[in-house]
């Protein structure tokens, strides 16, 4: 109140004329006049005319008592609520320097100090809505609109108002109310209505939508989003969501409007609605509309071979829900953010979780022994049954619950791939793996085979605890987890470890951060094997698919070389086809054939497919030789000649920032052809080093002989039928042969594809990870790698 008073002080100071229009008082006109202060400071806010004009006496009246306010007073309250929470996305410095320009140059900016165009657009365009629905013509819209009879909210009334027929007038009235609330409005979608069309027959849909505003509320529009789930060492369940990566529709919208904002109003005619255009609009030319298409997918091709959750938006959190307990009431409520959640999650991403009461192997071992001293006739069995199964699978004790059942026979095909299943007579579980990306994908003849189910031998005497308690049946014996039973099973623990404090929770994480300790911390493996997530081990999974041995011995060595052993088994993966985690990842004979394709067509072939198959091979070595994401240009930089050494190579991957920048040290082999493929490219090395004028990596139409940037897709239009999967397959392959055939350390397989915990870059100026073991890494396994998918260098054809 003091603000307002000194400001009020200033006005009376001003010694203005009674009858200047800024004396005037905060009167309300007939939406059918002009307001005196039209032009003047109503053009600063949009919304801000609103609260100057009332309706047209036929539109509408008061329904209640004499001193109560009109519906429309109450309409506009509410629809302000919403103009106010789209203005607190405003930065206050932007606010002040907007003002100061308008004071300085005496003219209002063209741009409203918004955080984008697309906002700013929305609230003016409903605003402007708001006003046409005080005219006569609009007054169906009005009353239905102030209706507030059911006591329904604004955005309740306007979703149920946009599944009604209204003539176009009234539809692009509501369409752009709808625009804003769908912006600011949590988890709000405009209703779809009638389908829409665009220029190729294809529904449309909108764009993804995420803002983060200051007042503390996140809103999550309609939208394309990953909702992800996890749990803390010490119980703590939360789940969070990240924007989903860019569509193509989403990418040609956003095209589209800055095409629309970059030319001139005499050029692109009159806004239809005041909001982001669509493929329909017809505020926008067909030739826009076609240069927006193409643009986009130029941008985005290649990107939907990237891990949604790589892909992701990942700068902020959208939707935090904390929980002590599976049925304890929320901490911070979905849809809500805390700075204390978020940092929360920030240090539980940082780095591996890290404990001072994690479970150590000895202790682990201690329960299992101790659970096998338990009394056969134990009232608790079941539940002592499922401890014994967190320790043995990594997994809590509500996923045991739901989904273990115990057969009699021995390990067969035909299993439900949503369970957990013990066979008794061959002594192995078999539990689902994590689903892999493109999992909806049938498979092709050039990939390896991807398993849906883990055979495990039991390693911890799973079997014989079984027949000990008289459980070694056909069925579900623990079916649910009573209050008594969680009572009987943290006093079992609390008796077997008397001064370890243990909880179930430590029980189900045991076996995740022992895997990580014995397996070179490759967290591939340990989500593989225990159905975690955590950190960037969704991302390793998607990459790497793990040969039936390898996680075999990964297990059997987490738990020392434990001397249970089941007995011989005849298992359904032939390991030379596949085995479990990633899909889409060729085998090395589809590549060595890709490789001898594209290197004869490189020779032999006419122009411009011999050039054209020339780059594919030069990219393909340098995604198998570096771990590149063909979705970036790299830049090759000779940061390592004062060394005496071959080149290194600079690339930005992911979020495309410096903080993303990762360098990796380039095999003696693919550092020659590079030398040969400068020759190809420019003539002179300088050029390729810093080529801006021309693309590094160029593609020839074959029809029109235009040069191009070189896309990922051309690579099928080139090395088909010989190879029938994506260049970004070559990626998978290179992470995952690298581990199953060279044995290289996880650490150095995470620089090398550009992975790395939350915020520790092993590029980073503070890191302690040593370059010269990306180096070694070069010189050895990938070096060795090409040589043996037969990458060799190749000069261009004279």
């Amino acid at each position: 109140m003091d603000t307002i008073d000194v400001l009020v002080d200033v006005v009376q100071a001003q010694a203005w004329p009674v009858d200047d229009l800024r004396m005037l008082p905060m009167a309300r006109t007939n939406a059918s006049a002009k307001h005196p202060l039209s032009g003047y400071c109503l053009s600063v806010s949009f919304h801000w005319a609103n609260l100057f004009y009332t309706l047209e006496p036929s539109v509408g009246t008061s329904t209640g008592p004499a001193d109560a306010p009109l519906p429309f007073e109450d309409l506009m309250a509410e629809f302000s609520t919403y103009v106010l929470a789209a203005q607190s996305s405003i930065e206050p410095g932007a606010y002040l320097a907007f003002c100061q320009s308008w004071w300085s140059s005496g003219q209002l900016p063209s741009r409203a100090p918004y955080t984008s165009r697309r906002l700013a657009s929305r609230v003016a365009a409903a605003s402007r809505a708001m006003r046409q629905i005080t005219l006569a013509e609009h007054g169906e819209l009005f009353s239905y609109l102030a209706d507030r009879t059911a006591g329904d909210p604004l955005y309740e009334r306007v979703d149920s108002a946009q599944r009604l027929g209204w003539d176009e007038d009234n539809e692009r009235v509501i369409d752009a109310i709808a625009r804003l609330l769908e912006d600011v409005r949590l988890g709000w979608s405009r209703s779809p209505g009638p389908p829409r069309r665009s220029s190729t027959g294809k529904a449309t849909s909108r764009k993804v939508v995420h803002r983060n505003f200051r007042d503390g509320f996140v809103r999550v529009s309609e939208q394309e989003a990953i909702l992800l789930k996890d749990t803390t060492e010490e119980g703590w369940a939360f789940e969070y969501m990240l924007v989903a990566p860019e569509t193509m529709e989403g990418a040609t919208r956003e095209r589209l409007q800055e095409l629309i904002d970059a030319t001139p109003v005499s050029d692109k005619g009159e806004e239809s609605n005041g909001g982001a255009p669509d493929e329909d609009d017809s505020s926008a030319s067909e030739d826009l509309k076609e240069r927006a298409r193409n643009e986009a997918e130029i941008r985005l091709d290649g990107s939907e071979w990237i891990p949604a959750e790589e892909a992701a938006g990942n700068d902020g959190l959208e939707a935090i829900r904390l929980d002590t307990s599976e049925d304890a009431p929320a901490v911070t409520s979905t849809g809500t953010s805390s700075r204390a959640a978020a940092e929360h999650i920030r240090r539980h991403h940082f780095a591996h979780r890290l404990a001072k009461n994690r479970l150590l192997l000895n202790e682990a071992q201690q329960l299992l022994a101790a659970l096998r001293e338990e009394p056969a006739e134990s009232d608790d069995r079941e539940v002592l049954m499922g401890v014994h199964a967190c320790l043995a699978l990594g997994r809590p004790i509500h996923e045991i619950v739901s989904k273990l059942c115990i057969h009699e026979g021995g390990a067969r095909l035909g299993l439900n791939p949503e369970e957990i299943h013990y066979m008794c007579e061959s002594r192995q579980w078999i539990v689902p793996c994590p689903a892999p990306a493109w999992q909806e994908l049938d498979r092709d003849t050039d990939e390896r085979i991807q398993w849906p189910q883990m055979w495990l031998n039991d390693q911890t005497g799973f079997g014989a605890l079984l027949r000990h308690f008289g459980l070694a049946t056909d069925g579900r014996p623990l079916q649910k987890l009573t209050v008594n039973r969680k009572r009987a099973a943290n006093g079992f623990l609390a008796r077997a470890l008397p001064k370890a404090d243990t909880t179930l929770e430590q029980c189900a994480n045991f076996l995740f951060h022992q895997i990580l300790a014995t397996s070179q911390g490759d967290l591939g493996l340990a989500c593989l094997i225990t159905g975690q997530r955590h950190s960037h081990g969704s991302s390793v999974g998607h990459y790497a698919n793990y040969r039936p041995q390898t996680v075999w011995r990964a297990y059997r060595r987490a738990w020392a070389g434990s001397s249970v052993v089941p007995p011989a088994a005849a298992y359904p993966i032939d390991e030379a086809q596949g085995g479990y985690g990633a899909k889409r990842v060729p085998t090395t004979e589809a590549v060595r054939r890709l490789l001898a394709t594209l290197r004869s067509q490189a020779a032999s072939g006419q122009d411009p497919q011999s050039c054209n198959a020339y780059v594919a091979y030069t990219l393909a070595g340098l995604v198998l030789g570096l771990g590149m994401r063909p979705v970036v240009e790299p830049r090759i930089t000779d940061v390592a000649e004062s060394f005496g050494k071959k080149l290194f190579l600079s690339l930005i991957d992911k979020a495309r920032t410096d903080y993303h920048r990762r360098i990796n040290a380039i095999p003696a082999r693919l550092a020659k052809h590079l030398l040969h493929y400068e020759v190809f490219g420019s003539g002179t090395r300088q050029c390729l080093l810093t080529s801006e004028d021309s693309p590094l990596f160029p593609y020839i139409e074959p029809g029109t002989g235009a040069r191009v940037c070189f896309r990922p897709s051309h690579l099928q239009a080139i090395a088909a039928p010989h190879f029938a999967l994506e260049l970004y397959a070559l990626r998978r392959y290179a992470r995952t042969h690298l581990r199953e055939a060279r044995g290289v350390h996880a650490e150095d397989l995470d620089a090398y594809m550009g992975h790395w915990l939350h915020r520790v870059s092993p590029h980073d100026p503070l890191s302690t990870y040593p370059m010269r073991r990306l180096a070694e890494l070069a010189e050895g396994p990938v070096e060795r790698m090409l040589d043996a998918v037969g990458f060799e260098p190749l000069k261009p054809k004279a």
